[in-house]
């Protein structure tokens, strides 16, 4: 007898005779087995091939559906994200979300200002230090959460998002991770002199670090970053000080990683279009194939950084408020980025959560997203409390036999078992 058990992604033995057992979750409280009589051998020849049917990976595999089905990219590209949906190591995977990255980015605007360096930088200083800071993956995160929120757009905001701002605020919006690490990594370096000190009981004076930069927000025309931002803010009905906020961090000793990306991305974009339209005209002016048009940097790329910029900040000051028909990007970058949890690497779990953990639908104007267990489906309502929105419902998720193994047993002979 074949006894494949799929809790929470364990198979124990695999035989090839002429019976196999299922057990599956309809509630991971509730494992029922369905047992049938079948041939063995032309469904499983392998262990590694009976896993692959078993685990499907559900998330990923709507994903991959929602893509093929929509069209957004060049085949190049589509194969690649294809690829990267598919993959199921973690290393590889880090890899193939770096270079797509690199490939959509550099087909806009961004392009110029360097973005995709950035992205790199992140990838390389990633692989190095997770253990050392304890943070999260934000390569696969990145472009899990652009392709997450291509779904929502399309199947719960009715495409209200444009397809380059989305593409641009959500490859982007984790690029300033690097100074979150390295502050991260000086703050562990500081804490051990202190600790020294304490434990030695001799010194008056607390080491500390502190990184405060100059000139950050300002930008070409006696702009300035903050001006803009809070003015983009203000019309989304968020009330956010945004200078404040900023200031706030700096004396807290924070490196905030979304207002620093917020703050990077305005800075670069702002030179790239004072030098090729540095009488700022709100009209076409197209250097290769970008379009260096004011309006296009007021509207897109200020919307996009105020977005990244909120995204950091603690959920409970300010989207409550936030209309999501009215001004959809800030509420998508922040609906995506809290749900975006499967495949992310940390020192827990080399990894990350398995993709069938998780599963999204939208139906009759609801956006279900599906969880394996209370305890992620907590986490994450509580993270999204501050969107208050009915609309969105956090329901575990309900195993079903893969539909490889559906379709391949017969109906004879069935019997459930609690």
């Amino acid at each position: 007898m074949a006894d494949v058990r799929h809790r929470g992604g364990q198979i124990n033995e695999i035989n090839q005779t002429s019976t196999v057992t299922v057990a599956y979750c309809c509630r991971l409280d509730e494992i029922k087995t369905l047992k049938v009589e079948c041939n063995c051998k032309n469904i499983f020849t392998t262990r590694a091939k009976a896993k692959g049917i078993i685990f499907t990976r559900m998330i990923n595999k709507t994903l991959k559906n929602f893509i093929l089905q929509e069209r957004y990219f060049s085949k190049s590209i589509e194969r690649s994200i294809i690829k990267f949906l598919d993959c199921k190591d973690s290393y590889v995977k880090g890899g193939l979300a770096e270079d797509i990255i690199i490939k959509l980015v550099r087909k806009s605007p961004k392009n110029r200002v360097g973005g995709y360096e950035f992205v790199s930088e992140l990838y390389r200083v990633e692989k190095h230090t997770v253990a050392l800071t304890g943070k999260r993956d934000h390569i696969t995160h990145t472009l899990n959460t652009f392709i997450l929120g291509l779904y929502i757009n399309k199947n719960f905001l009715n495409s209200s998002v444009d397809f380059n701002t989305w593409k641009n605020t959500a490859l982007l919006h984790d690029i300033a991770y690097p100074l979150e690490i390295a502050n991260k990594i000086g703050e562990r370096y500081f804490d051990k002199l202190r600790s020294t000190k304490k434990n030695l009981g001799i010194g008056k004076y607390n080491p500390i670090l502190k990184i405060i930069p100059k000139d950050f927000e300002k930008l070409t025309h006696n702009k300035n970053s903050f001006d803009y931002i809070q003015k983009r803010v203000d019309e989304w009905g968020i009330k956010v000080d945004v200078r404040k906020r900023f200031d706030d961090m700096l004396s807290n000793g924070e490196l905030n990683h979304g207002i620093f990306g917020a703050l990077t991305i305005l800075f670069l974009v702002d030179l790239f279009i004072d030098k090729h339209n540095p009488k700022r005209k709100k009209e076409d002016i197209f250097h290769g194939e970008v379009n260096f048009n004011q309006k296009i940097f007021e509207d897109r790329a200020v919307s996009g950084c105020a977005a990244i910029y909120l995204h950091g900040l603690w959920p409970n000051e300010f989207y409550k408020d936030l209309d999501k028909r009215r001004y959809p990007l800030p509420y998508l970058l922040k609906l995506s980025d809290e749900l975006q949890n499967w495949e992310r690497v940390s020192p827990d779990m080399s990894d990350g959560d398995p993709a069938s953990n998780y599963d999204i639908e939208v139906e009759k104007g609801i956006l279900k997203f599906k969880v394996s267990t209370n305890k992620i489906r907590l986490r994450i309502e509580q993270n999204l409390k501050c969107l208050n929105d009915t609309e969105v419902k956090i329901v575990r998720l309900q195993r079903q036999p893969p539909e490889e193994i559906r379709d391949q047993l017969p109906e004879p002979r069935t019997e459930v078992q609690r």
